[in-house]
């Protein structure tokens, strides 16, 4: 017996709605699957807290950001105040003036010490004048400034120095306008006081300009020995020039 088979035509309609069929029934199938419960609220939830999470950063970021920018501010402030304070000379004249106290109180008490032991009366010798706790001779010619230094050393004293303004004064009054050699130079490279006191602990009273190391004088080597000029302001010169000269000592 012949079985029946459709034509092709309604062969192709059949598979057709079978396809179909079964596409239908996968849609039914991932809509069931979607739509289990407690899985749609879960992966919302993971949205939310990735949301919540991206706003949290973007805040924290925000926040590192102004706190970055203040504390450039407060460091820039810093360095602003320091710099001022580098800048601050009275600091600088401050220390300098402790210094020069801190040294008179020292020699006073020297010199106390001594007048305890009874081993040398309170005056001057004579010919010297006496200004506070220091005798000065002025000299009556003209020298070098190394013989100067040689000849107060052999009287048991040493060229001037000048610790205060007050002494700056004092001895200007002496020199009565004329060139006179005290007792700093900077033969060694740097300037220093014959007796060891510290060069920037002292007053300067240089000439603007001052000092300049000349060479054009044609004594040879540049100017390394300071002297009062007639102003009574320092000045350097070559050591060789013969000016006048003071003693210094202590009572």
């Amino acid at each position: 017996m012949k079985l029946w088979t459709p034509p092709p035509s309604s062969r192709l309609l059949y598979a057709l709605s079978a396809l179909c069929a079964t596409l239908f029934f996968i849609i039914i199938i991932l809509i069931a699957v979607f739509r289990t419960p407690g899985e749609k609220p879960r992966d919302r939830t993971t949205e939310f807290q990735i949301g919540n999470l991206s706003e949290s950063m973007t805040t924290k970021v925000g926040q590192l950001s102004q706190d970055g920018t203040k504390l450039m501010e407060k460091l820039q402030q810093m360095d602003t105040a320091l710099k001022a304070i580098q800048a601050d000379t009275s600091i600088g004249q401050l220390q300098s003036n402790m210094q020069r106290v801190l040294t008179a109180i020292s020699k006073m008490y020297d010199r106390i010490k001594r007048l305890d032991n009874g081993s040398e009366d309170i005056v001057c010798p004579s010919g010297w004048t006496q200004n506070l706790l220091s005798c000065y001779l002025y000299s009556t010619e003209g020298r070098s400034w190394e013989d100067s230094k040689k000849i107060c050393e052999a009287k048991q004293a040493h060229l001037l120095v000048i610790n205060s303004e007050e002494e700056q004064n004092f001895v200007f009054g002496i020199t009565k306008g004329k060139y006179t050699w005290i007792g700093l130079t900077d033969v060694s490279g740097n300037w220093i006081w014959v007796d060891g006191t510290k060069y920037d602990s002292t007053p300067k009273n240089w000439i603007p300009g001052q000092p300049d190391e000349y060479f054009g004088h044609g004594l040879g080597g540049g100017e390394d020995c300071a002297h009062l000029h007639q102003n009574g302001q320092w000045n350097d010169d070559h050591c060789s020039r013969r000016y006048w000269y003071i003693c210094e000592k202590n009572l």
